[in-house]
Order: structure tokens, then C-alpha cells, then sequence
């Protein structure tokens, strides 16, 4: 499939890992002024979100799960450079025992237009089993705390070196020339266990 550009524009890997699986959330930054990210901006971006997952995402979450690495990828052309940085050791969360491999918490990212091509997601893992009030719910409390902290991934007093967006790279099944880029402004937390089958033991990430 051809490489569809965003233009001045990042994608984000984070790269968790969890009772030894490896699991990958994705989020898109374009940058604050035109032109392409420099390898500098890249850096600074996983400063910002290595502080954001220490002071908020790890909070709520098991240490079960550790952010292992951020990569930082720009997305100009499908040869533009990437950046990056790995933790050793990992850096945990700090809750007690989490929920099995496939139990995932659904985050939604939205925009200020309805659509398939203006919402986009994350599944949380690593969530406390303390936090589901059954085998198949997530307590509103908990759910309100990991979205207020996804949440500031979109805030610019956290997050300085870019605007998180939802990047729409196609349309009517066709693709884009280049991607559309449309600004988060609101996170959804999901109550109800999403599920995650590619988390398990041998199914990949």
C-alpha cells in the first residue's frame, strides 16, 4: 500500500511492555509552526510524553506494565526520519495486579467533527483488576482518571511541542493525497472492558 504523507507531522509509537508481551498505542502530533519536525523537536516531543506518562498515565495504572520505549516518526515521505529512545530499565506503573492480557480499557480521542474519520482510539492495558467492580466493567472513577490523564496528552501547558491530532488517511476506502489532520478536543472513557485478542501470549501486538 503507498505511503500516504501528514504534513508537518509525527506519529507516535508508544511502547509498552506487559508480563513480557509487547503492546504498541498511537498517537499523531503536528507541529506547532509549518515545516517538518527536526530531529530536535522529535527529541523535546519524548521528553514531554516521558514526563506526561511519570506524572499522569502510570498513576492509574499496574506495574504490571512498563513504558519501555517512544518512537517518534515523521511522516513527510515514507523514508523520513524517526527518533527513537529506549528505557532501561523499563519504567512501570505503580497499582496493584492488573487485568489478564486481553482486558483493555477504551479510550476515545474526538474531534469537533462526527465520523469515523474524526475519532480515533487507544486500549489501555495494564488497568488494575482492583478497578473493574465486575468481570466486565471498569468503575467510573477509574475510567474518569485515566481519561483526565489522556486528556493532557492534548493539553498545551503538558504537551508544548505539538498538536495532538487524528490523522484521516483515507476516504470512501480511497486514500487521501495527504492526510487529514483534524485537533483533539475532548476524551471519552469507556466503563464497559474492551478486548484486545493480539495482547495474548503468542498472538502478537
Amino acid at each position: 500500500m503507498a505511503f500516504i504523507p501528514a504534513l508537518d507531522c509525527v506519529k507516535v509509537a508508544l511502547h509498552f511492555l506487559w508480563n513480557s508481551q509487547q503492546c504498541i498505542n498511537t498517537l499523531w502530533y503536528q507541529n506547532i509552526a509549518p515545516g517538518s519536525y527536526t530531529a530536535q523537536q522529535r527529541i523535546d516531543l519524548t521528553t514531554e510524553l516521558l514526563a506526561w506518562w511519570n506524572n499522569h498515565a502510570k498513576l492509574n495504572l499496574s506495574a504490571d506494565i512498563s513504558l519501555q520505549a517512544i518512537e517518534v516518526i515523521n511522516q513527510e515521505s515514507a523514508s523520513a526520519p524517526s527518533t527513537l529512545t529506549v528505557y532501561s530499565p523499563v519504567i512501570p506503573g505503580v497499582g496493584s495486579a492488573s487485568t489478564p492480557l486481553n482486558v483493555a480499557l477504551c479510550i476515545s480521542f474526538r474531534t469537533a467533527l462526527r465520523g469515523r474519520n474524526f475519532r480515533g482510539r487507544n486500549y489501555v492495558g495494564g488497568v488494575p483488576i482492583a478497578a473493574m467492580v465486575d468481570r466486565g466493567t471498569f468503575a467510573v472513577s477509574n475510567v474518569g482518571s485515566i481519561a483526565t490523564a489522556c486528556f493532557k496528552l492534548s493539553d498545551p501547558a503538558i504537551i508544548t511541542k505539538g498538536f495532538q491530532k487524528i490523522a484521516s488517511h483515507f476516504v470512501n476506502k480511497l486514500p487521501r493525497p495527504t492526510a487529514l489532520l483534524t485537533s483533539v478536543n475532548a476524551v471519552v472513557g469507556e466503563t464497559l472492558a474492551d478486548s484486545s485478542r493480539r495482547r495474548l501470549i503468542g498472538r502478537g501486538n
